[in-house]
């Protein structure tokens, strides 16, 4: 790894919303968790939904849970424009508002401790920051004061090192923070965006992950090329270097996978159909979770867990919770040991979020 300077390797840092890179993470993928199937997890368990807001009835959208029960996430705007503000809290003690340095505040990642990284909208551009229990808010590189710097902060382990990318004329390159300083990870020039980490620094990302000092290329499986081509994306990472995730062009098809020591296997979706289907999180106990899209039965993002194995067909939460007239459960973005699953929902047209408990 290359320690950074002032200027030149991380001359120009990106802003790139999870969103918009289909990359989420959530509490399991950044907080580097053991695999292992363990028991069976149930075909279709049921689940009881609580819908998350704020303090004075924000919708809040979330990115993970942690084995604490504490959820992560940011608000959603009330209106085009409006600043977010970060969130983290439990259903039984309330969700905490915050804004980093009181702007526009993303969390994209939150580990076992409730520390939480992500982005905020500096004055000088995006900015990567760490909060952490203690209600104090970092700045990654606060010496970098460039205005086309813009930096994303996206996974945290629990030892509270982090990864994020930025960019260089153009190119994206990943970075690392631990103890106040931040390097290239990885060798200079080579172009990937790092998704999660867990605790023995192993790097998850798009086509690539980082293990004992090598960058490695996460190989597809073995299946026909969808129309615009095929790559690898991980988006959550174990302490035993399992990664989940998908493979695709992302545009008309994607398979949910899984890597274990880079050898590849597929997480079967709701139907035979070509789909984009996405694995996002992973729990200690083996539960994997995300999102399916199904063109043969109305297109829509619904969300899902995968059995852990491969052998079985996902199972669509929509059908095995109790919800809200005209809620609609979109996509699973982490899930715990217990069971609870972290969920981005639709509601009348707005989003909202919801932790499912498992019913008793």
């Amino acid at each position: 790894m290359h320690r950074f300077t002032r200027r030149g390797a991380m001359r120009t840092l990106a802003k790139a919303s999870c969103m918009g890179l289909g990359l989420r993470l959530c509490g399991s993928q950044a907080m580097g968790m053991a695999w292992g199937v363990g028991p069976a997890v149930a075909a279709s368990p049921s689940y009881v939904a609580h819908e998350l807001l704020g303090p004075a009835g924000q919708a809040l959208s979330p990115i993970g849970v942690n084995d604490g029960g504490q959820v992560a996430g940011s608000t959603v705007p009330t209106a085009p424009g409006a600043p977010a503000s970060g969130f983290i809290g439990t259903l039984a003690n309330g969700f905490v508002l915050f804004q980093a340095f009181g702007a526009d505040t993303h969390v994209l990642a939150v580990n076992q401790g409730g520390v939480v990284v992500g982005t905020y909208a500096g004055p000088d551009g995006d900015r990567a920051f760490i909060r952490t229990p203690d209600h104090t808010v970092t700045d990654l590189f606060p010496a970098q004061r460039d205005p086309d710097v813009h930096m994303v902060a996206r996974a945290i382990n629990d030892k509270s090192v982090v990864v994020g990318d930025y960019v260089d004329h153009g190119a994206i390159y990943a970075f690392t923070w631990s103890l106040g300083e931040g390097h290239v990870l990885g060798p200079k020039f080579v172009q990937w965006q790092p998704a999660a980490i867990n605790n023995r620094n192993v790097v998850a990302g798009n086509g690539r992950w980082y293990t004992h000092g090598n960058l490695r290329t996460l190989p597809n499986p073995d299946l026909p090329p969808p129309a615009h081509g095929r790559t690898a994306r991980g988006r959550a990472i174990n302490v035993g270097g399992t990664i989940v995730g998908g493979s695709g062009d992302f545009t008309t098809s994607e398979t949910a996978c899984r890597w274990d020591g880079g050898a590849v296997s597929v997480l079967q979706g709701l139907s035979k159909h070509p789909s984009l289907v996405s694995a996002r999180a992973i729990s200690l106990d083996g539960r994997i979770v995300g999102s399916a899209v199904d063109p043969w039965n109305s297109g829509v993002s619904q969300a899902v867990s995968f059995d852990p194995t491969g052998a079985a067909p996902a199972v669509a939460l929509n059908a095995v919770t109790s919800l809200p007239d005209g809620t609609w459960l979109t996509d699973a973005v982490g899930v715990n040991v217990r069971g609870f699953i972290a969920a981005q929902a639709t509601r009348g047209g707005l989003a909202v979020g919801y932790l499912l408990e498992p019913a008793p």
